[in-house]
């Protein structure tokens, strides 16, 4: 069947998130074998690349970018400058076979710097019942369906305009996986909204040892009141709470219905309602009914949210808050690392149980072949979601270290059966510190009965039995393992976190 028979509809397909990046020559900034940035995210970095490698790029065009752009690529050695090359590395840039842009050189800050590596696009795509896989181009050597493949990504597509494509670039796209049929887009930011609404059936998603004391709620139909820091639109946020969401754009596309600032911890977060529910707090922010009008499931689950509080429990249990962030300043400063136990609220842990099972059994994830011994794991970076889930981390983290920090990059991972962790430090030195979180064993075990992460620290080898929703920081650049996991599953949630004062480029993410 030809691609437009049957005429489905097509669309660009979010799962393939487009890459470019090159061979890293350098060690002090990251010892990753390629560095790469997302279009979506850098498309001048993207842009400036792609002209390098096709030879697009005359002195008079170079201040048209930003020079930290320079700086970046000379620090992980792509551009070099011709005083540092010998006879060997110019016989080594001119006679690389893939580095069409190895004859050209830009004038920067009064020197000359040559291309020292060739430059892919990368792209992920799915076929049927399979999970991710990674294709690469050359823009070099195909740069007319670079400029298109930069136009759609920038510009989006229509199904008209897909239509309209010469097959061979029709078909060439859907190989690649940048436009997919309708059907068979994966539509994440929908998934909160029809998966994750408020209810017992989510509630269930919780393991057994996790605290959140429902049945003591459902005993009690008085004395709660409504938070006063509950907000129906993200305008109505004050602009330092607003820096806990990343991607404030993404979190908008998922159509939250209610934004809640926790009373005790000062994190914020976003829920969806059922259409009862959402008439109820409207009702309450209107003044028109009394708590105890609800009905006691809405009751309990505004409760366990944070929508409605006990005003007399407020203070005993900020005292405890207090308790807790004392007793892990302590842990730190003696070990070196830190559990934060149970730092993810019951209904995002019982969210982000519901979101990695989906993104599983979807296979929206790529198999881990880029570290070596590394076995039975798949792995899903930059996860929005989970950016989400780390700004909430991040405010926690921050009223225990003597130093703040903001996120910097993170890791979606599944482990499976057989699956190790060899001995390693993290390869980027921009990060101060790494969270591993798990959300979900299957089946789910005792912390006798978990998979331990060794972590040797200065003083001592230290062993860390982590249960769902507890977050083990440590100093990445502390050595770190996990032995061979005998049986079963383990999706895992990595946080690595940069200064608050940090600026420049994280594995192909510019931060701020």
């Amino acid at each position: 069947m030809g691609i437009d028979e049957g005429k489905p509809q097509w669309a660009v397909n979010d799962l393939c998130k487009v890459i470019v990046g090159f061979r890293n020559f350098t060690i002090h900034s990251t010892r990753s074998r390629y560095v790469s940035f997302a279009i979506i995210e850098q498309p001048q970095m993207c842009d400036l690349l792609v002209r390098l490698a096709q030879s697009r790029l005359n002195n008079e065009q170079v201040i048209q970018y930003p020079e930290h752009l320079f700086d970046q690529l000379i620090d992980l050695g792509f551009l070099l400058p011709h005083a540092e090359l010998d006879i060997r590395g110019h016989f080594k840039r001119l006679f690389s076979m893939f580095n069409s842009g190895r004859h050209s050189s830009i004038w920067f800050k009064g020197q000359n710097y040559y291309v020292g590596s060739y430059v892919f696009m990368a792209f992920y795509s799915q076929q049927p019942n399979k999970f991710l896989r990674e294709t690469v181009i050359l823009p070099a050597w195909s740069a007319k369906f670079t400029a298109r493949v930069f136009d759609i990504i920038r510009q989006g597509m229509t199904d008209a305009e897909f239509r309209a494509f010469p097959v061979s670039v029709k078909k060439r796209l859907l190989k690649h996986g940048l436009v997919s049929s309708t059907e068979k887009l994966p539509f994440l930011e929908r998934f909160f909204s029809e998966n994750c609404q408020l209810s017992r059936n989510l509630i269930a998603e919780l393991p057994d040892f996790y605290p959140y004391n429902l049945s003591k709620i459902d005993a009690v139909t008085h004395g709660y009141v409504l938070n006063k820091d509950i907000y129906l639109s993200i305008d109505e946020v004050s602009r330092e709470l607003r820096t806990q969401i990343r991607n404030l754009q993404w979190a908008l596309s998922c159509k939250p219905s209610v934004w809640v600032k926790d009373p005790i911890k000062g994190i914020l977060s976003m829920y969806w309602l059922n259409p009862l529910q959402l008439e109820g707090l409207n009702d309450l922010l209107a003044r028109n009914i009394f708590v105890h009008e609800l009905d006691r499931d809405t009751i309990s689950l505004f409760v366990l949210s944070g929508i409605l509080y006990d005003p007399h429990q407020l203070q005993s249990l900020r005292n405890q808050w207090l308790h807790c962030l004392s007793a892990m300043k302590v842990q730190l400063e003696q070990n070196n690392c830190l559990t934060f136990s149970n730092i993810l609220s019951p209904i995002e842990l019982a969210m982000s149980r519901k979101y990695l099972r989906y993104i599983m059994d979807k296979k929206f994830l790529l198999p881990d072949r880029a570290n070596g011994t590394t076995q039975q794991r798949f792995w899903r970076h930059r996860d929005e979601f989970t950016f989400y889930l780390q700004g909430q981390v991040c405010a926690q983290i921050n009223q225990v270290l003597p130093e703040p920090v903001k996120p910097g990059h993170n890791a979606l991972t599944i482990y499976q059966s057989g699956a190790t962790l060899p001995r390693h430090v993290d390869d980027v030195l921009a990060f101060s510190w790494v969270m591993s979180l798990p959300i979900e064993t299957m089946p789910e075990i005792s912390r006798e009965q978990a998979w331990p992460i060794y972590v040797e620290t200065p003083s001592m080898v230290h062993k860390a039995m982590l249960q769902s929703g507890d977050g083990h920081l440590i100093n990445p650049q502390m050595p770190h393992w996990r032995e061979v996991l005998k049986e079963g599953k383990l999706s895992i949630l990595f946080l690595w976190f940069v200064p608050q004062d940090f600026q420049g480029f994280v594995n192909g993410s510019w931060i701020d």
